[in-house]
């Protein structure tokens, strides 16, 4: 699969349009972003590539990290701008923790601390 990163996000593309993206949506600051591929070892395919973000260094205690996944082959996302995946999902978090997740056609879903 075809690889692609930016700043906050990364995505693994199959040649038939299935496209994986992750994006970092809080407490990703200074993230890197990358794939990691792989041949022959696991059930997803003989070649799979797994798109993921990382920390430089935990900064210790308690850190929230909220990142959106998504699995699609809709042909509507334009590939020029893999960001545009993620673009339009909002993320609040409110002092106590609580996660409030906008999705770009309004549903909202809300996570407890």
């Amino acid at each position: 699969p075809a690889a692609r990163t930016g700043p906050g996000w990364a995505l693994a593309r199959r040649a038939d349009g299935l496209t994986s993206t992750i994006v970092g949506l809080h407490g990703w600051r200074d993230a890197g972003t990358a794939v990691a591929h792989a041949v022959g070892t696991n059930a997803h395919g003989h070649h799979s590539a797994t798109p993921h973000l990382t920390l430089p260094a935990h900064p210790g205690g308690t850190h929230l990290l909220v990142t959106l996944v998504v699995l699609s082959a809709d042909p509507e996302v334009n590939d020029d701008d893999p960001h545009a995946r993620g673009s339009g999902t909002r993320v609040r978090v409110t002092g106590a923790g609580e996660v409030e997740i906008r999705f770009p056609d309004g549903t909202r879903e809300r996570v407890p601390r």
